[in-house]
Parts: C-alpha cells; sequence; structure tokens
C-alpha cells in the first residue's frame, strides 16, 4: 500500500465520525500547505474493518485509479493501509445547501454532466449520487468526493451493473437539473427514455417499501 503524502508528519485537523458503525471516519490532515482527506475504518470493529472495510476501499481506490486524470473529482492519494484511502481536501459547500431561495450557479451542472459522460466514457458508473456528494470548490467548480459505491466495466461480472448504474447517473443527474430548474422530476428522467423511465419508477417504487418498513413513511 503507498500514499504520496507522509502521514507521519501530517497533523490531525478534524475528525468526522461515519454516519453509523459500517461507515468509516473521514480524518482531514494539513501535510505543510496541503490538507488531505483520510477514509478510514481503523477505529471499527476487526471483522468489519478486515472484512467489509478492507473490500469497500479496495473498490474505491480502484475506481479512483480507473479515473486518473478526469477533472471534477477529488484528487486519489493513495491507499496507506489496507483500510484506509486518501485524496485531497476540498473546502466547499455540497451541492445540498443550494435550492429555489439560492439557486446554484448555472454552469455547475454543464461540469457534472461533462464529469459523468467522462466517467461512464471510462468504464465507471456512480450508481448512488447524491447532492452531498458533489461539493463546490472555492474556485466555482464541482467536485464529486464519493466514489465509494462506484462500479468499473472492467471488474469480471460487472458488465450489466455498469449499464444499470449508468442510466442511475443519469437518472440522478436529469433529477438535480429539475431540482434546480424548479421542473417535475419524473418529466426530466422520461425524456431520457421509456428504459430509463421505467429503472426510474421501480427504484421509488422500492425505496417507498423501504421507507415503510423502516417506518418512515414514503
Amino acid at each position: 500500500m503507498t500514499c504520496l503524502i507522509d502521514l507521519e508528519k501530517a497533523v490531525e485537523l478534524r475528525r468526522i465520525p461515519g454516519r453509523n458503525s459500517s461507515k468509516a471516519d473521514i480524518v482531514v490532515y494539513r501535510v505543510q500547505d496541503k490538507c488531505l482527506a483520510l477514509k478510514d475504518y481503523s477505529s471499527r470493529p476487526w471483522w468489519l474493518r478486515w472484512i467489509v472495510g478492507r473490500w469497500l476501499i479496495a473498490r474505491e481506490a480502484h475506481a479512483y485509479r480507473r479515473a486518473a486524470g478526469i477533472a471534477g473529482l477529488a484528487t486519489f492519494l493513495g491507499r496507506p493501509s489496507p483500510c484506509a484511502l486518501a485524496t485531497e481536501w476540498i473546502e466547499g459547500e455540497t451541492l445540498r445547501e443550494y435550492g429555489t431561495e439560492r439557486p446554484a450557479p448555472p454552469q455547475l451542472l454543464p461540469q457534472l454532466r461533462r464529469t459523468l459522460d467522462e466517467l461512464h466514457a471510462r468504464g465507471i458508473a456512480l450508481g448512488d449520487l447524491h447532492r452531498s456528494d458533489i461539493l463546490v470548490a472555492a474556485s466555482g467548480e464541482i467536485r464529486i468526493v464519493d466514489l465509494a459505491t462506484a462500479v468499473c466495466r472492467d471488474r469480471i461480472g460487472s458488465a450489466w451493473l455498469f449499464q444499470h448504474l449508468r442510466r442511475q447517473d443519469k437518472i440522478a443527474l436529469a433529477r438535480l437539473e429539475a431540482h434546480v430548474a424548479g421542473g417535475d422530476e419524473e418529466s426530466a428522467v422520461a425524456a431520457l427514455g421509456e428504459q430509463v423511465l421505467r429503472q426510474y419508477k421501480r427504484s421509488r417504487r422500492l425505496k417507498a417499501t423501504w421507507n415503510r418498513l423502516r417506518g418512515k413513511g414514503s
């Protein structure tokens, strides 16, 4: 395992605990004049750290390496351990902090579309893109900061899943564009074609069922 920055010389600035016990912590470090984010499972129980965390980190690191050079992603800095990976730390606001009362800058969604198109061209699909995963940096450019759910087409048995998640990325982008423009979400998805619309409706039904099972309504 290698990391492009020596963590022994790093100063810990803050730690962001995972949302639950199955999620990694994010530790922000400063090394000289640069900051990095370490996604780290080391505080989790050994079985989760070595079985789940190690597998997830390996998948995400593979996606970052395959995506090297694509604009709109956090820069990958390597794996300092089997259960951790490092990227640049980006100061900014998530796209979730924008809405109808505070419109997102108009250049952001075309930037996001270009990044997704390049990822798909490289055989990488995200599949679970949320506004909280998209940062607006101080420069005004977007950065996708989480490839944890990414699937690469070059992995054995991943061809069908890649196509499915690529459609899911297109759905996510259409929903974001509708949200920013104040348009109808389903109409925006329908413009992508019947197959994509069927997938969207199916995923909405599954989500509604899951929410009812959790007692959260629809």
